[in-house]
């Protein structure tokens, strides 16, 4: 299928109905599909006890310049009703299954999340006698939906947030999250393939830069009547990025 669009609110779904047997000749696989993993972007790379100001972290306007931004999720609202976009678009705080983005001085994003929640982001870069000894801040990683009062519905993955990169160094972008797959059949004939619906997982950072979370596993529903050969199903997060230098790495996504 084609990638979820977030601004015309098309794509990330695959389903089908059929009569009679569905014969795979090859696998389905809509990974990295769904939600969108957040870009890397430019910031002072300041660390988080000097430089963040005081409301848990959690949430920044688009125009901060010492966070990554998060990862797309679920939720486009906060409890107020205000857009995320752009006055939240930034900080550690997860978009319910999309990842939050690193604080400070480099750190890493979360990973998105669905039934599984997703991995916090790894500390900031440390200097001795700097950030008050005490680095801090990668982004959270997205909420299960287990226990919430969508737990029962069918989601894309969550995409993992992201992290700031000084001049001349390369943040990693978060990983897509997977899409959704949706058979309804009399018999499924697979032939040992797979349907796929797995995160996506981020690159590495290089130099002053922290690194992106993994994106989420989508979500497969299937219903049948007969399984004429058995058929594989897979629904999982990807890894988050890390950096050479140990700081930084980014959450892993959680599954599908």
């Amino acid at each position: 299928c084609q990638p979820w669009d977030s601004i015309s609110k098309t794509g990330g779904v695959l389903a089908l109905i059929v009569g009679r047997t569905l014969y795979l000749e090859a696998d389905i696989d809509v990974s990295g599909l769904g939600f969108a993993g957040a870009p890397g972007s430019s910031g002072i790379g300041e660390c988080v006890f000097t430089n963040e100001s005081d409301n848990n972290h959690d949430s920044y306007p688009l125009s901060w310049n010492n966070a990554g931004l998060k990862g797309e999720g679920v939720a486009i609202h906060d409890f107020t009703g205000t857009l995320l976009y752009p006055n939240h678009a930034k900080g550690q705080g997860r978009n319910f299954s999309g990842g939050g983005g690193g604080n400070g001085r480099y750190s890493g994003g979360g990973g998105g999340s669905n039934r599984g929640k997703g991995g916090d982001g790894g500390l900031e870069k440390y200097i001795p006698g700097q950030c008050g000894d005490d680095p801090r801040d990668g982004g959270f990683g997205g909420m299960s939906f287990i226990l919430t009062i969508v737990q029962n519905g069918i989601f894309a993955g969550g995409g993992g947030g992201a992290s700031t990169q000084a001049a001349g160094s390369t943040a990693s972008a978060g990983g897509n999250g997977g899409g959704i797959v949706i058979i309804i059949a009399d018999t499924i004939d697979a032939k040992n393939h797979y349907i796929r619906a797995s995160g996506m997982t981020a690159l590495n950072a290089a130099s002053d830069a922290g690194a992106g979370g993994g994106g989420a596993g989508g979500s497969v529903a299937v219903s049948f009547q007969n399984l004429a050969s058995p058929v594989g199903i897979e629904s999982k997060g990807g890894n988050g990025g890390s950096n050479p230098a140990g700081f930084g790495r980014g959450g892993g996504g959680g599954g599908g």
